[in-house]
C-alpha cells in the first residue's frame, strides 16, 4: 500500500513537470547592436620651412568631409570621402620673414568634427640686411638699415671713426632697425665707410656707406622784395649793403615786385607767390628763412648775419657755378659750368642784374614824415631772366661731374652796360634735411650757392 503511494506522487510530479515545459515561453532573439566608427591616426602635423606633403588616415563607417582653415598655404585633398581613406596635406614654403604659422585641418562625419593642428616652423637660416648700400650728403646725419636674423645672434663692427652706432629697435626675427650716425664731411672729396654685421658663426654682411664732399666757401644769396613807393624799403637796402661790406660770402638781388611802378620785374610775381610775400620790404635768406625790417639797420644787419651762420651750420654745399658773361654790341652771351660733389638734379636760375640805377624812392625817416629821394641808387636790380623759369631749370649732374649751360639774349639799350652783371644761383631739394625747413609755405628747396659776375 505504501509503494502505491510513492508511485502516485512520482507520476504527479512527472505530469507537473511535463505541463511546465509545455507552458514555458521561448526567449526572444535580440537584434545585433550597431556602432559608428570615426577616427584619425593623428591630431597634429609639423612641417619645416620648406613645406611639403604629409598624410592623415581616416577611419569612418560612413561619409566624411575635410577642409583647411587657411588654404592660402595649407591645403587638403580629397575634400570628401566614404569609409576609410587617406588625406594628403600640402604646405607651401614659408616666407623668410615669417616667425612660423599654424592652421587646422577639420574632418567631419556624423555631426562630429575631429581636428588636426598643422604647424610650420620658421626658416632658421635667415640672415639678411636691407639696404646694404647707403649714400649720404656732406651734412652726414642719421641713417638706418634693417637686420633680420632668426636664430643667430649678431654683432656690429665699425672701424671708420666718422660713423657710430646710435640705437637698435624692433625684433631681429621680423626686422631690427639699426640706427647709425655719420659726421659731416669737411672735405670736397667724397669718402666711404663700412658697417659690418656678423653672426657668431662667422657669416658677415657689409653695409657700404658713401658720403659726398662739400664745396667750401659757398655764397649765401639774399632776396629783397621792394617797390619804389615803399617808404620803409630803403632801410633794408641799407642793411643789405652793410652786410655785404662785412660778409664776403653775402650776395643779394633786388626784386621790384609792384606792377605799374618803375623797375617792376614781372617774374617776381611768381616768386612772391612761392614765398608768400605779403608786403614790402621782405628779405629772404637762401630761399630758407625770412628776415624782418627795422629802422635800426645795424640791428637788422646782425639779424641777417645770425641767419647766415645758422644756415651754414645746417646746410653744406654740394654744387657751385663758374660763370662768364660777355657783351658784343647789345648781344649778351653767358656760359656757366655747374659742378657737383654728388649725383643730383638741381634747379638753376640765371638773371641779368643792373646796379647804380638812379630812380626816385619814397622814404619814411625816423623823424617822421615822408620824403622822396630823387637821387636814390638802386643796386643788383633784377632786369632779365635767362633761364626758362624764375623757380629754376632742372640740371642733372653726376657725382664729381660738371654740366655746362649757355644762354644768349638781346639787352635793352637803355641799360647801363657798365653796371651789368649776371647772377646764377642753385636750388637744392631739402631731402633728408627737411627737418630744417624754416617756413612750411616756402618751396621744397633752398638756395645752396650763388655767384654774381660782371658782364665783360
Amino acid at each position: 500500500m505504501k509503494s502505491f503511494r510513492y508511485f502516485t506522487v512520482i507520476l504527479a510530479l512527472a505530469a507537473f513537470a511535463s505541463c511546465s515545459e509545455q507552458n514555458k515561453e521561448e526567449p526572444e532573439e535580440k537584434p545585433e547592436e550597431q556602432t559608428s566608427v570615426f577616427s584619425l591616426n593623428t591630431s597634429s602635423l609639423e612641417f619645416d620651412h620648406t613645406g611639403g606633403t604629409q598624410q592623415v588616415s581616416v577611419t569612418a563607417s560612413g561619409s566624411w568631409t575635410a577642409s583647411s582653415t587657411d588654404e592660402s598655404w595649407c591645403t587638403v585633398s580629397p575634400a570628401s570621402g566614404n569609409g576609410e581613406g587617406t588625406l594628403t596635406v600640402s604646405v607651401t614654403e614659408i616666407p623668410d620673414e615669417s616667425e612660423g604659422r599654424s592652421a587646422k585641418l577639420l574632418v567631419s562625419a556624423d555631426g562630429l568634427t575631429l581636428t588636426v593642428t598643422v604647424a610650420q616652423r620658421f626658416n632658421p637660416d635667415i640672415f639678411s640686411i636691407e639696404p646694404t648700400g647707403i649714400a649720404l650728403g656732406p651734412e652726414g646725419g642719421d641713417f638706418e638699415f634693417t637686420v633680420v636674423s632668426h636664430e643667430r645672434a649678431y654683432e656690429i663692427t665699425i672701424v671708420d671713426p666718422w660713423i657710430t652706432e646710435v640705437s637698435r629697435s624692433g625684433n631681429p626675427f621680423s626686422g631690427e632697425k639699426v640706427k647709425c650716425r655719420a659726421e659731416a664731411n669737411p672735405n670736397e672729396q667724397g669718402r666711404s665707410g663700412v658697417v659690418s654685421v656678423c653672426t657668431q658663426d662667422g657669416s658677415c654682411i657689409p653695409v657700404m656707406i658713401s658720403q659726398s664732399g662739400q664745396i667750401a666757401g659757398a655764397n649765401i644769396l639774399a632776396m629783397r622784395f621792394t617797390a619804389t613807393w615803399c617808404g620803409y624799403c630803403p632801410y633794408m637796402d641799407e642793411t643789405f649793403h652793410k652786410v655785404a661790406a662785412q660778409q664776403e660770402r653775402f650776395v643779394y638781388v633786388t626784386f621790384h615786385a609792384s606792377a605799374g611802378y618803375p623797375l617792376y620785374f614781372k617774374p617776381s610775381d611768381t616768386l612772391c607767390k612761392s614765398y608768400s610775400i605779403e608786403g614790402y620790404p621782405t628779405g629772404v635768406i637762401a630761399g630758407w628763412k625770412p628776415v624782418d625790417n627795422y629802422t635800426d639797420t645795424d640791428y637788422t644787419a646782425n639779424k641777417v648775419i645770425s641767419v647766415m651762420n645758422d644756415f651754414s651750420g645746417k646746410f653744406l654745399c654740394t654744387a657751385a657755378s663758374t660763370t662768364t658773361a660777355t657783351l658784343s654790341g647789345s648781344q649778351l652771351s653767358v656760359s656757366t659750368e655747374i659742378r657737383s660733389t654728388t649725383a643730383e638734379t638741381y634747379k638753376v636760375v640765371a638773371l641779368v642784374l643792373e646796379s647804380g640805377i638812379i630812380q626816385a624812392q619814397t622814404f619814411f625817416p625816423t623823424t617822421g614824415g615822408t620824403q622822396t629821394l630823387s637821387d636814390f641808387s638802386h643796386d643788383n636790380v633784377a632786369r632779365k631772366l635767362l633761364t626758362g623759369s624764375i623757380l629754376g631749370d632742372d640740371v642733372e649732374v653726376e657725382a664729381g661731374g660738371t654740366k655746362t649751360l649757355d644762354w644768349s639774349t638781346e639787352l635793352d639799350g637803355s641799360w647801363n652796360t657798365d653796371n651789368l652783371s649776371v647772377l646764377v644761383y642753385i636750388y637744392r631739394d631739402y631731402g633728408n634735411l627737411a627737418k630744417y625747413k624754416a617756413k612750411s609755405k616756402y618751396p621744397n628747396n633752398y638756395i645752396q650757392n650763388a655767384e654774381i659776375v660782371p658782364v665783360q
